[in-house]
């Protein structure tokens, strides 16, 4: 039997924290070496080492505090947990990506509910062609269903694909009857049908091979780590190991072998005594095939095309013949039905596991609040021959002992007030170790992308900025010591603040440096867990961007009461940059599931609203890096704002459909990155040069980055010329195949609209400035407004905004501070652009 008695040890504590030998120790030896003449007496009846005891003890519950589980440590009061913040990012949000391979997307594909199985190949243009074969239990016995599936796996492909990746047509193979002709015979058993179904049900998954979808735990315990399960894209229906892939193909045999393999641990199976193909039409004829029946190889006429086996079990059920004990026994019709209906049902219990196994990577680890905070005053620890927590002490301090009492409290109160913040310290660690809180610094970015557009700055954009200044989090904070008399006699016209929020306001200051520094660096050690560092300040421009802004935002920042008017313009101007990298680094942790996941991902162009999901992730995570919290600010033309455009290569497929100046070679894996050459970092050649860093590096290494620069003319003709192309792609053509008849409807004049416009763009992007794309050139407006715009320069630029009558855009669409209503007239007004900072070189 074994002893599971738990003793205390005698010996020290290993931690230093909490050994109080060793911090008597070192108290002892800071004092002989600071006071070695003073204070000669170190017995433990001098006043002094009773103290240096006590300041031990407490220390030491410091240190055992320290000691607690992380999860503990991050733990929030029942009453708080609707604040608490969150502590990081789960597994499903941080590990997956992105389809890259070709074995991402087909499991991508074989997530969607009702695909068992799919195959892509990759034709000349880089697109996908994809083969599927559906679940038995799933309905697609119209092509209304089948074209609803195809639909579903075509806007998946598109959510999650790469940059330069498309999804060109879908096949629905043909599924091909396989029946079998079967004779067993079986021991003594209680159910023949519980029987028969568990049989049934392995011949069809031999035959009809399809993926094994595990759990994690399963996966961990073959050996494989959580990062390695979930490499690729988030699935919702199980994983699937590499090798399972292998069988999520079309094969065009079938072994009698496997099928007997599959039943090998039936224990009432006594014999398999036949186990044969019947043969088809389509199977050839050989030598294992003899007495009408195909004894070990079925294989398909190599003159059909790929088929998917299915089990005919309507057919296998007639010819079977089954053995008990030795007797024959003949199946009723009801047996048969039961034996049908048991394996319906075991396929939809199947589906209903299959789709929770992801429960358990959605939930933290909850820990035990530890009220961290608590801090009991050590003058408790005193004896009472010190008289240090007498009541009276709140009242009239009147005699000579009282006043000498008091003295020895407000020394004793400067460690108690050191002490009594350390350990509120440990209570603001779930907050300074967590991701920040989700729209905490949301209006002081969306402010600083105005600076970096040039924009002015409205009194109440400014009265915002500086309330979420107040507001930041504190990284260093201060409690009072309440729980101990003569504190409203020592602190004086001082307690009510102090009993509010103890030194607080001398502790950290808002908008102070320390703060500042202290949130950057504790957001970088956030990056640093991701591997991710963010751009150097220097590097990005931010000095002499804020700089315009300096006077202003120094004058609004006094008067929203902030301590600035001693600090030098430079001085402020280094608290302002710091801001900004603190405002980075947290959108940068808000958003990095996305940033992560989709990092070189391209766009859906089949979302209803280009104007605000065109942005590509590639083109997102560029911009983010550089600072730029709102990339989808569009359009460019008429704004100084800082974005791109990105096009890929190979979604310019349909100007193949045309006779076209430019070879499909010269396109299709480029990744065009067409950027406006006014706002003020873009125009700046440093900047640029970090630009052009940041999207060589950023872009995959089989993809060839292409860098465009447009005036502000050019770029309003590209914008109608882009949008007109965007909104070809929503009705972009998509072949659906049932076998080898086509499904899908082809609309002649949407697909001759798509070339047009594709030609048209791929023969800009290759030569912009001998390419005509005024919006004349390439297709007559429907709908159009010309726009005036006027700056303080009085600089004048005539636009032309274009409007194709499609049932997914408005017809009202605002556009900077203008309203333009397309009509079949030509209609003028004028809108207001700010000329852009110039950053002297």
């Amino acid at each position: 039997m074994t002893n599971s008695t738990t003793y205390i040890s005698r010996s020290p504590r290993e931690q230093d924290g909490q050994n109080l030998s060793l911090l008597q120790e070192q108290a002892l030896a800071a004092i002989q070496a600071y006071a070695p003449e003073t204070w000669t007496d170190h017995n433990s009846t001098d006043p002094g080492i009773t103290l240096l005891e006590i300041l031990a003890f407490v220390i030491s519950d410091l240190s055992y505090r320290l000691g607690f589980p992380i999860r503990d440590l991050m733990s929030w009061p029942d009453e708080q947990q609707i604040k608490k913040a969150t502590p990081f990012w789960l597994a499903p949000d941080i590990l997956p990506s992105n389809a890259v391979t070709l074995a991402d997307y087909q499991r991508l594909i074989l997530d969607v509910a009702g695909v068992r199985s799919a195959s892509l190949k990759q034709n000349d243009q880089g697109r996908y062609s994809v083969t599927i074969d559906t679940d038995d239990s799933y309905d697609i016995s119209t092509d209304t269903k089948r074209l609803a599936l195809a639909a579903k796996i075509r806007q998946r492909f598109l959510q999650e694909r790469n940059v330069n990746d498309d999804i060109a047509e879908l096949n629905f193979i043909e599924k091909h009857p396989v029946t079998l002709k079967l004779a067993f015979a079986f021991s003594p058993i209680e159910d023949p049908v519980e029987t028969l179904v568990d049989i049934f049900r392995r011949l069809s998954d031999a035959i009809s091979l399809g993926v094994n979808r595990q759990s994690l735990q399963a996966l961990m315990d073959q050996g494989l780590t959580p990062d390695e399960i979930m490499q690729g894209p988030l699935v919702h229906q199980g994983f699937i190991a590499n090798h399972e892939l292998d069988n999520a193909d079309f094969p065009d045999t079938l072994f009698t072998s496997d099928l007997i393999a599959a039943l090998a641990d039936i224990t009432p199976l006594e014999e398999i005594k036949t186990l044969t193909f019947v043969p088809s039409v389509e199977s050839s004829e050989d030598e294992n095939t003899q007495d009408n029946g195909v004894h070990w190889l079925y294989v398909l006429d190599e003159t059909e095309s790929a088929k998917s086996f299915s089990l005919d079990l309507v057919s296998t059920l007639t010819t079977l013949e089954i053995e008990i004990d030795g007797q024959v026994y003949p199946l009723n019709q009801a047996q048969i039905d039961d034996i049908l209906d048991g394996l319906t049902t075991a396929v939809i219990s199947d589906e209903a596991v299959t789709a929770s196994e992801l429960k358990d990577l959605t939930l933290y680890q909850q820990g035990k609040y530890r009220e961290l905070s608590a801090y009991v005053s050590l003058q408790h620890e005193f004896p009472s021959v010190y008289k240090l927590v007498d009541e009276r002490l709140n009242g009239n301090i009147d005699t000579e002992e009282m006043a000498k009492i008091m003295q020895f409290k407000g020394f004793l109160s400067l460690f108690d007030q050191i002490l009594a913040d350390q350990f509120a310290q440990l209570e603001v660690l779930k907050t300074l170790l967590a991701l920040p809180t989700q729209g905490q610094f949301e209006s002081l970015a969306c402010i600083f992308d105005k600076m970096l557009a040039s924009e002015p700055l409205k009194e109440q954009e400014l009265s915002v900025f500086w309330q979420a200044v107040t507001h930041l989090p504190n990284t260093y904070v201060s409690q009072p010591v309440s729980d101990i008399s003569g504190m409203e006699n020592l602190l004086g016209d001082y307690w009510h603040n102090y009993s509010q929020s103890g030194f607080q306001p001398i502790a950290e200051g808002a908008f102070s440096l320390p703060l500042l520094e202290r949130l950057n660096r504790g957001m970088a050690h956030l990056l640093a867990r991701y591997a991710q560092t963010s751009l150097d300040a220097n590097l990005l421009q931010y000095e002499d961007v804020l700089s315009f802004y300096l006077t202003r935002l120094k004058n609004s920042a006094e008067q929203h009461g902030l301590a600035v008017p001693t600090l030098t313009d430079k001085a402020f101007l280094k608290r302002m940059i710091q801001l900004k990298k603190v405002v980075d680094k947290a959108s940068l942790l808000l958003d990095y599931p996305r940033l992560s996941r989709y990092r070189s991902g391209g766009f859906n162009y089949l979302k209803a609203n280009p104007k605000e999901n065109h942005m590509t992730a590639l083109g997102h995570r560029i911009l983010r890096f550089l600072g730029v919290n709102k990339t989808n600010v569009l359009p460019l033309s008429i704004n100084n704002k800082e974005g791109m455009y990105v096009l890929e290569g190979t979604l310019l497929w349909a100007a193949n459909l045309l006779d076209s100046d430019v070879s499909e070679t010269d396109v299709k894996r480029s990744v065009f990155f067409v950027l406006p050459d006014w706002p003020t970092r873009f125009r700046n050649s440093h900047f640029q040069t970090l630009l052009e860093g940041a999207i060589a590096r950023e872009t995959p290494v089989h993809c060839t980055a292409e860098v465009i620069y447009l005036d502000r003319q050019t770029m309003n003709y590209f914008e109608q010329l882009y949008y007109a192309w965007l909104n070809a792609m929503m009705k972009c053509p998509f072949t659906v195949k049932n076998g080898e008849q086509e499904i899908s409807v082809d609309d002649l004049y949407s697909t001759q609209w798509l070339a047009a416009l594709s030609n048209t763009l791929r023969c800009f992007l290759v030569s912009p400035a001998d390419t005509d794309i005024t919006p004349d050139s390439y297709l007559a407006p429907i709908g159009g407004a010309v726009i005036n715009p006027t700056s303080p320069e009085t600089e004048q630029y005539n636009f032309r905004v274009h409007y194709q009558p499609l049932d997914f855009l408005k017809s009202k669409s605002v556009i900077g501070t203008a309203v333009i209503k397309p009509n079949d007239g030509l209609s003028t007004f004028n809108i207001q652009i700010q000329s852009p900072n110039i950053i002297k070189e």
